[in-house]
């Protein structure tokens, strides 16, 4: 057993790591298909990812932590508890800073906008999900095994096939959209639920935008995630894509079934007020 005085000489590095609860009563996402709610107020929020180091000593340990601890379902991790002197306390500090700021840049890289609903997925099924887009794009003939789920094709992708509607809608099922641009707006994308809809949708796609063929898919950035977002009454679940081309950018949503990869909505990133003089 250590002595105070011994026991105020040691120095704790803790990586604090935690979700924050969600609010009670929160609500959840509307469905996948059909009309789309004006009103957010009703989405679910999410917990947000918390981390960080905190270099500690024996007397501020229990504080802090219990600080912590009452707000937060929090795990904290003690990578070291030895008596350090100060010059390894000064580069520990120093560490922590340099990580955190590395931490924080990686984080706007990847950024979720404020007040959206994104769940990650892991490592193994994005890179999954991406070779599977690439090799659908890539593709000869339509990729049937690709296209075996309900597809939604979003509202300017769908304006951009204006002159195809007419062989789209055959079967199809309409999805309204009641959108804030900021100015109310409702527009309209499109469900295609057969397998014969489905891989004529493809097909004119890729015969409308050639260049998705050779596009670059990676993952999709703020601005991107907002845009999607702004379409949709449902949370936002990766695998999720933006696929860059020499005439602009289209965002791909995948889903798994059967722990594969299948197409879930496509439509192209573009501003939504353009909607309004189409």
């Amino acid at each position: 057993m250590l002595s105070e005085g011994r026991q105020s000489d040691l120095v704790f590095l803790v990586v604090i790591s935690g979700v924050t609860q969600n609010p009670a009563g929160a609500g959840q996402g509307g469905e996948r298909n059909g009309d789309v709610s004006p009103d957010r107020a009703q989405r679910s929020r999410r917990g947000s990812r918390m981390d960080g180091f905190r270099v500690l000593r024996f007397g501020q340990l229990a504080a802090v932590t219990g600080d912590y601890s009452r707000s937060l379902p929090i795990r904290l991790h003690f990578l070291s508890m030895k008596a350090i002197d100060s010059a390894t306390q000064l580069f520990l500090v120093v560490f922590c800073l340099v990580f955190e700021t590395l931490s924080f840049s990686m984080c706007v890289g990847q950024d979720v906008p404020q007040g959206v609903n994104y769940k990650k997925t892991s490592p193994e099924i994005n890179a999954k999900a991406k070779t599977a887009l690439e090799r659908a794009f890539s593709d000869t003939e339509v990729p049937t095994n690709f296209l075996t789920e309900v597809i939604s094709c979003g509202p300017i992708l769908w304006n951009d096939l204006k002159s195809d509607q007419e062989l789209l809608s055959k079967d199809s099922t309409p999805v309204t959209m009641f959108l804030s641009v900021p100015d109310p707006l409702q527009a309209e994308g499109r469900g295609f639920r057969t397998q014969e809809q489905r891989d004529r949708f493809w097909k004119v796609v890729l015969e409308k935008f050639p260049e998705l063929r050779k596009g670059t898919v990676r993952r999709a950035q703020a601005n991107e995630i907002q845009f999607y977002w702004s379409t949709i009454p449902f949370d936002i679940e990766e695998p999720l894509f933006a696929i860059e081309t020499a005439r602009g950018v289209f965002i791909a949503n995948l889903k798994l079934k059967n722990d594969r990869p299948v197409l879930f909505w496509l439509d192209r990133v573009d501003d939504l007020r353009t909607l309004k003089k189409r």
